[in-house]
């Protein structure tokens, strides 16, 4: 075999990385929409003050701003669908290919759509959400949020002014300390958690449809400084299929899987990536990051954590095993000392 799979998939998400923001990218067109529709849906309030409105004024005040951002909501998940469809079909003939180099097997296809139909049953395993309801009621609290704070100006006799401030966020906040900022946040991890689990989904279907050839998958973190505890200590992790986690394990998961077969003469030499540059494809997370310098240690997995990674006398491993309960979920600092006294005591923490 003359490629290294782990690595194979490692730029694989790079490249799922810059579909994500280009996604982000097509909402944001969205909220600049938005943000119009509001100010000139505002600018016809003839009073001064929020106070002043009439229960009727206020009434058909909201119902105004309601249907102008449902229109723009309403076509931009029609289009963010059709671009997850898409990428569903491109996913499943990526893992097709992937599993042809790894295999001397013929794997079959799985279509585009049957690919996106696997995504619509399975619960994104970050949220416990369908995919469908998880991105419709994003518009939902969108439309909630601004709705909130036109009655908190009503309740506060705020001005025309400070309400559509308020709503915008100031120029010096770069009109991201307002509601349409907490909006478009919540929107951009919305984007990049379903676009996670429809590439996951899509690829495991297409192992699902092999099952003849492939039985277990690994999973592969990014070793950086922003990987979540979960994902940390999950890599390089095996499972069956169907047996255990999936990306997306949180919002906005960056890691991804790898078909899994006993090691061979491909083990040998390879590399995976990593921040620092390529390293040994079998090193795990902990023990790439007892590698980093103390100050990074700290910065990326906190002060405590780092000195019990450096001074507790745990291996990589060991540590790995402490960090989550049997669920994958993140255990406290309080959990892990009373499953190990003793090398918190070591550290000195």
């Amino acid at each position: 075999m003359d490629i290294n799979p782990r690595d194979v998939v490692s730029r694989h998400q790079v490249y799922l990385e810059r579909v994500k923001s280009g996604f982000v990218e097509t909402f944001q067109v969205s909220a600049r929409r938005v943000d119009k529709a509001i100010r000139e849906v505002m600018s016809t309030i003839d009073d001064e003050s929020m106070d002043a409105l009439t229960l009727k004024e206020l009434r058909s005040l909201l119902g105004k701003l309601r249907e102008r951002q449902l229109a723009i909501y309403t076509d931009r998940l029609s289009t963010f669908t059709d671009q997850l469809q898409d990428l569903a079909g491109d996913e499943s003939l990526f893992e097709k290919k992937l599993l042809v180099e790894m295999t001397v097997a013929a794997p079959v296809a799985v279509s585009g759509a049957a690919a996106y139909s696997a995504a619509l049953k399975a619960p994104i395993q970050a949220t416990g959400d369908l995919l469908e309801p998880f991105l419709t009621s994003l518009s939902t609290r969108e439309i909630k949020r601004i709705e909130q704070e036109i009655l908190i100006s009503v309740a506060q006799g705020r001005t025309i002014s400070q309400t559509v401030t308020a709503i915008r966020g100031t120029k010096a906040g770069k009109y991201t300390d307002g509601v349409l900022g907490k909006n478009f946040s919540d929107a951009r991890t919305v984007v990049r958690t379903a676009t996670q689990h429809v590439s996951s989904t899509a690829r495991k279907a297409t192992w699902e449809a092999n099952s003849d050839i492939i039985q277990k998958y690994q999973w592969v973190s990014t070793l950086d400084g922003r990987t979540s505890q979960t994902c940390r200590s999950l890599d390089g992790d095996v499972f069956e299929i169907g047996k255990g986690p999936m990306p997306p394990i949180h919002p906005n998961c960056r890691s991804t899987t790898v078909p899994y077969f006993k090691p061979s003469e491909w083990d040998k030499g390879a590399t995976r990536s990593s921040l620092t540059g390529p390293v040994d494809q079998k090193l795990s997370y902990y023990e790439w990051l007892k590698t980093q310098p103390a100050n990074f240690q700290d910065d990326a997995i906190g002060p405590t954590r780092g000195k019990l990674l450096r001074d507790g006398g745990l291996t990589a491993d060991e540590f790995s095993q402490l960090q989550l309960d049997k669920n994958f979920k993140p255990l406290t600092l309080k959990e892990m000392k009373e499953l190990q006294p003793r090398a918190f005591e070591k550290a000195g923490v």
